[in-house]
């Protein structure tokens, strides 16, 4: 699974934060929520948002959820979009359907749904290297 900053969005392809942010909430199976239900860029343990991956180094405040950082028109780059859309899909949608959504998601960027079958050669053939 992938953790909080692990990723800079500004080095990535739309794809390839597509099919990362994938592998990263259905290899985790669950929401990253608070007791009352609340999303959490990191929750308890290893769990995170779809789009925590994503947050940049030193913009992370303990306790930040949804309105606290997807607003900051100052920080956003190329890929903002793809990532806003990713943590609607941890947020907005049962863990049951994210596969769903992401298959859309891959569509409407032009991209094969058959991607999803097989998530580390997917992001291999990108030519993502982990660091």
């Amino acid at each position: 699974m992938a953790y909080l900053g692990q990723y800079n969005t500004e080095e990535l392809t739309e794809l390839q934060v597509i099919l990362l942010a994938a592998k990263h909430l259905l290899e985790q199976g669950e929401k990253s929520v608070a007791e009352d239900g609340t999303c959490l860029y990191k929750g308890e343990g290893v769990l995170c948002c779809g789009a925590a991956p994503f947050v940049k180094e030193g913009e992370y405040k303990e306790g930040t959820t949804y309105l606290g950082w997807d607003y900051r028109q100052e920080d956003l780059d190329e890929n903002f979009q793809t990532v806003f859309e990713i943590q609607r899909i941890h947020d907005g949608y049962e863990v049951e359907d994210w596969k769903d959504k992401f298959t859309i998601m891959l569509k409407q960027s032009g991209h094969s749904a058959s991607l999803l079958d097989n998530l580390d050669a997917s992001i291999a053939a990108t030519g993502f290297e982990e660091e």
